[in-house]
């Protein structure tokens, strides 16, 4: 599972903001080479990572897989 709150602290911290002190999924989008809907969807928690993204999560932003994904157990 994907903990979108990691990459939205991260995103607000580096300065992907709007003026109105929002997040911006076209900011994110252009740091991570993404299409805007595809940031806004991570940021909303309506997709989860790919392997390639997660990685240029953790170039752009520095949050290590680990933290970024939960781990669930099937009961």
């Amino acid at each position: 599972m994907y903990d979108r709150t990691k990459l939205r602290a991260a995103a607000a911290r580096a300065g992907d903001t709007k003026l109105n002190g929002r997040l911006s999924a076209a900011a994110v989008g252009r740091r991570l080479g993404v299409p805007r809907n595809t940031a806004w969807r991570l940021l909303n928690g309506r997709s989860t990572p790919s392997a390639p993204l997660i990685a240029k999560v953790e170039r752009h932003y520095g949050i290590k897989a680990r933290h970024l994904l939960i781990r669930t157990d099937a009961a």
